[in-house]
C-alpha cells in the first residue's frame, strides 16, 4: 500500500510544469488553477497526483498552496456543489479532501452515502462539483 508522503517534494529540472486537467465520467472536468503554478519547491500539480496532498499547506508559493491549486487536493477551478453536504458519517467535501491519499476516501464514497448524492457527485476532490 502506498501512502502519502509528508517528505519535501522533490524538484523537477523543468522550468514549466504542465497544466495537469483531471476528469471523469461522472462529474465533468477539473483544471488545475492557476495553470502552471509551482510549488516552493518547484513541483506541480503532478507530484500531490501521485504522493497525495498531506501536508501541502508547507510547500505553498505566493500564498498558493496546492490545496487551492490543484484537482487532485482538492483546489483548482471547480466548486463543491453543496457546502453543507455530508456522507452517512457526517463528512462533508473537507473530509474527503484530506483524507484520499491514493484515492482512499473517494473510493469508498459510493458505500457511505445515498446512490446519487455522494461525494463523487458533490466534492470536486472525488470528480464531482460544479465547474
Amino acid at each position: 500500500t502506498t501512502t502519502a508522503s509528508t517528505a519535501e517534494p522533490t524538484t523537477t529540472t523543468s522550468t514549466t510544469q504542465p497544466t495537469t486537467t483531471t476528469t471523469t465520467p461522472e462529474a465533468g472536468t477539473c483544471f488545475d488553477d492557476p495553470p502552471g503554478w509551482v510549488d516552493s519547491y518547484g513541483t506541480g500539480c503532478e507530484y500531490y497526483v501521485e504522493f497525495g496532498c498531506t501536508g501541502a499547506e508547507a510547500w505553498g508559493r505566493d500564498g498558493v498552496d496546492a490545496y487551492e491549486a490543484c484537482c487532485v487536493c482538492g483546489g483548482g477551478t471547480c466548486d463543491d456543489k453543496d457546502d453543507s453536504w455530508t456522507d452517512y458519517y457526517g463528512d462533508g467535501c473537507d473530509w474527503y479532501m484530506y483524507n484520499n491519499a491514493d484515492n482512499y476516501a473517494c473510493n469508498g464514497a459510493i458505500g457511505w452515502a445515498p446512490p446519487g448524492d455522494t461525494a463523487l457527485e458533490n466534492c470536486c476532490v472525488c470528480g464531482g462539483g460544479d465547474l
